[in-house]
């Protein structure tokens, strides 16, 4: 289990709700429990959370978010306990050193969850896109931020993942996007082992440990020693799995909100907050925004598209931040999808085709029928935590540096 605490609590159950009831399947959310949390518990968090290295990044008033209430969140790295658990082989139970007193296949599977954060798997076409910034147009921006971290030596290796291939549809393309993230995992890909991390390292030597892992868990009955059919084997089920779930494609559609692309979103926001300021409002965040020393003048907004939408009604501009808002939550947040498979499962009746859904004690999961003989996972979207507007000048301070070392480089 985990613990969302303070005031984030009510705002990320908002949001999970909206992706429920407009794009996504209840069943691939989380929805968690308010709970009490002791005084003492909050001390120890805060305490930890202060003597962490993200502390540095917090401000004062971060800091004290901590409050009573919190909201209890199922392991989502595990299956729940159930009669209906897949069993393991006597293969598995060798490996894992079962005891021989165990009746044969008493031993549960393990569980491999695998943690992917997909990114944006759209390329933009909003007409505030300048000729300037035409790169955008043909190049992922997570290809972009990849050039520009390598650059700035905050990656050692350049990831050759490119989000549009995962969002294609096209198994080919998608499997090939998935062996990218097996070779240089960095922050997009990260392994559970019966829901504990697994350390996986950003050079050539992850593609081996990944299918180690592979090895252990999800294909020890049929004897691959090979990395490369191992690693075959995990992009095969993870396709399928994606594939049977349709959640990309959910996703992605949740992504298109963004219709205008930071280009058109950032001198709206400037504008808004302008007219905030210029009505004398006291509002703290529209000074805490003012306080970014970037001015609106300095942005000159001559373009005909972007006029249009400074000269829309007020619900329209704040549905246009809204609205993207809600898609950069869709580019930023992870899928956890727990995999276990076994040649003896323990159901109560035969299943047929792939995508088959079971519960168990009210968590539902799916048989997905792959390359391994028989095959469980459960899949689902985690941090879903609501972008706040002042991120809206961060983001452009981003997209303007991403283009000029584009442009720069010359290698698009």
């Amino acid at each position: 289990m985990s613990l969302v605490i303070g005031t984030a609590v009510d705002v990320t159950q908002d949001v999970s709700q909206h992706f429920a009831s407009v794009l996504l399947n209840d069943k691939h959310l989380l929805y968690g429990v308010q709970v009490q949390v002791p005084a003492q518990l909050l001390a120890s968090l805060s305490d930890q959370l202060c003597s962490s290295s993200s502390c540095s990044s917090l401000s004062t008033n971060q800091r004290q978010l901590l409050s009573p209430a919190a909201c209890l969140l199922p392991d989502c790295t595990l299956f729940p306990p159930s009669h209906s658990a897949l069993r393991a082989t006597p293969d598995v139970e060798r490996h894992y050193n079962t005891s021989s007193s165990s009746a044969p296949g008493s031993a549960v599977e393990p569980v491999l969850c695998v943690e992917i954060k997909p990114k944006w798997g759209l390329l933009p076409t909003s007409p505030a896109i300048s000729a300037e910034h035409e790169v955008k147009r043909h190049k992922s921006r997570f290809q972009l931020h990849q050039k520009l971290k390598l650059a700035q030596g905050k990656i050692q290796n350049s990831s050759a993942y490119d989000p549009l291939d995962l969002f294609s549809t096209d198994p080919t393309r998608m499997q090939r996007a998935l062996r990218a993230l097996f070779a240089c995992p960095q922050n997009n890909l990260k392994l559970f082992l019966n829901g504990q991390p697994v350390q996986l390292s950003d050079n050539v030597s992850s593609v081996h440990q990944v299918a180690a892992v592979v090895q252990q868990t999800l294909n020890p009955c049929l004897h691959l020693t090979d990395t490369i059919k191992a690693l075959e084997l995990l992009a095969s089920l993870l396709q399928e799995v994606l594939s049977t779930t349709g959640v990309l494609q959910k996703l992605l559609s949740i992504q298109a909100l963004d219709e205008h692309d930071i280009a058109g979103v950032y001198p709206l926001y400037r504008h808004v907050v302008q007219q905030l300021e210029s009505s004398s409002t006291t509002d703290a965040e529209a000074s805490l925004v003012a306080a970014e020393h970037m001015h609106i003048s300095a942005l000159q907004p001559h373009d005909t598209y972007i006029q249009q939408l400074l000269d829309l009604g007020w619900s329209q501009q704040m549905k246009i931040l809204q609205n993207y808002l809600l898609a950069t939550t869709a580019k930023d947040c992870s899928l956890m999808i727990a995999l276990q498979a076994a040649q003896q499962v323990y159901l109560p009746h035969v299943l047929e085709g792939s995508g088959t859904q079971l519960h168990d004690n009210g968590s539902p999961w799916q048989i997905v029928r792959g390359p391994i003989p028989m095959s469980r996972f459960k899949l689902t979207v985690v941090d879903l935590d609501r972008k706040h507007h002042a991120k809206i000048v961060a983001h452009h301070r981003l997209d303007q540096e991403l283009v000029f070392h584009a442009n720069q480089g010359r290698a698009y």
